[in-house]
């Protein structure tokens, strides 16, 4: 027994020694290491570093300027694995780069805060995107701080705008980060990464984000100052466009989310996949650039709000699961056609400016299989879905189904229009349903310019069958006996 208490109180002292020894260390850029591409020191070069050794995995990395004596920017070599506990780039440091080798793996188990109001660029030394290398963020990414007042800007740019194939300009292959994505103020991250040009794979994505990409906009005096998110950014220096998958946990705050490609020649198409687990709300901008068709898709259990002024794109919706509610403009308003609605399921809704103001979302088709569409009805008629196409059904079991609310009185016995449409749907007007209100149900009517609804006391279609199949009980009865 007293052996046992000895071994255990050994491996107790054993236990703190390794906790000791893995604790973290703070470890300062400084340069002085291998001269390697483009002006960078090489960061496996001991003479990088403050301490006079190469940091591992336990090492807090802080790129300071008043440690600098050296090269500002780091090379990492190809094929390295590298992983540190944390990344800071503190807010005295200038313009550099981080240049990855073929095959290089970057990992940073925490957070990455970047500070500094220059650019900081990581891109990619070779011309081979099938050995393009990856970064991986285990906590959050901090574009920016929340007291920072001042007329620059912190640009965080992962993936130079040309892609792998030119050399020394690509981006990294995947981008994964953990946590949540945090930018203030004027901050700007601009994202050029990934290597597909056509097909994409949403349960693959480019562009991992385990939390939410929450947006802050400046208060005090920094009010109206707001961050920009840019989902792909190219060049016309680029010899082709991607297809480009970016899956969040949803959007918050406001600021911009928007694209910048240089030329048709590299047209991309930017996927925003939201997977979100708890409702979010971004009053910000969706803005886009000429070359670029971006899309959403809805994947998520909770919902997502795009309540802002401006919704300006175009590569269409998707909605899987959950539920997705974007600001329609009103029909004076300007407005653009937003591509194709495809229901899979979930919920679609358009959120209206106000109580009186009509919600009207464009859209080319409206390509059906499941889910509800979610339609508000005002003090004089209801919100919109504007088709240039028309209803299209895309195998559904159960009819195309609307739940309306608002004012639905104005729907009793009065025919509004909740569909325009560019051609009347081939879909029956009994395979259109909609929630009932009090004992009243909804009855559609197909017309050339759209669909109407209106509340009416009409037996639903169960009701006429047991009503009918009674009918014919009673007259089997009494032919039996005669």
């Amino acid at each position: 027994m007293k052996n046992l208490s000895v071994l255990k109180n050994f491996s107790i002292i054993i236990l703190s020694l390794s906790a000791f020894s893995a604790k973290a260390e703070t470890v300062y850029w400084v340069g002085d290491g291998t001269l390697s591409d483009s002006n960078t020191s090489a960061w496996d070069s001991t003479g990088s570093w403050s301490s006079g050794t190469v940091p591992n995995e336990t090492s807090d990395i802080i790129f300071d300027k008043d440690y600098l004596t050296g090269y500002a920017g780091a090379y990492l070599g190809s094929n390295l694995y590298i992983k540190i506990n944390s990344l800071k780039i503190d807010s005295n440091y200038g313009y550099f780069q981080v240049r990855q080798g073929s095959n290089s793996v970057f990992e940073i188990a925490g957070d990455f805060i970047k500070e500094n109001t220059s650019e900081t660029l990581f891109c990619y030394t070779s011309n081979n995107p099938s050995s393009a290398p990856t970064l991986t963020i285990g906590g959050n990414l901090q574009v920016g701080t929340a007291d920072y007042v001042g007329t620059g800007a912190s640009i965080l740019t992962i993936g130079a705008d040309r892609d792998s194939s030119v050399s020394g300009w690509g981006g990294p292959k995947t981008l994964t980060i953990n946590g949540n994505i945090d930018l203030y103020n004027t901050c700007q991250l601009k994202l050029n990464v990934g290597t597909t040009t056509t097909t994409y794979d949403t349960y693959d994505p480019a562009v991992y984000i385990g939390g939410v990409i929450n947006m802050h906009r400046g208060t005090g005096e920094m009010a109206g100052k707001n961050p920009t998110l840019y989902l792909i950014n190219r060049s016309d220096k680029a010899p082709a466009g991607t297809t480009t998958v970016i899956s969040c946990n949803g959007v918050s705050g406001e600021g911009v989310i928007t694209t910048s490609i240089g030329s048709e020649a590299v047209a991309s198409t930017p996927i925003l996949h939201l997977r979100n687990s708890e409702d979010q709300n971004f009053s910000g901008w969706l803005s886009g650039s000429q070359y670029a068709s971006s899309k959403i898709i809805m994947e998520g259990t909770a919902t997502q709000t795009f309540s802002g002024s401006k919704i300006a794109w175009t590569g269409g919706i998707e909605v899987r699961s959950g539920t997705l509610i974007i600001t329609g403009r009103a029909p004076t308003d300007s407005n653009v056609n937003h591509g194709d609605l495809d229901m899979l399921g979930g919920q679609f809704g358009i959120l209206a400016g106000s109580v009186s103001t009509q919600g009207v979302f464009w859209m080319n088709n409206l390509n059906y299989t499941s889910g509800d569409i979610l339609l508000n009805v005002n003090t004089s008629t209801s919100d919109m879905i504007k088709l240039d196409g028309t209803i299209i059904d895309k195998g559904f079991s159960d009819g195309v189904n609307f739940i309306l609310s608002g004012n639905l009185d104005l729907l009793v016995d009065n025919f509004v229009k909740i569909v325009e449409w560019g051609s009347i749907s081939e879909i029956a007007d009994s395979d259109y349903h909609a929630n009932k209100y009090g004992d009243l149900n909804a009855v559609f009517d197909s017309r050339d310019d759209g669909l109407y609804v209106m509340y009416a006391a009409v037996p639903e279609p169960a009701t006429f069958a047991a009503f009918f199949g009674t009918i014919a009980l009673a007259i089997a009865a009494l032919r039996k006996r005669n």
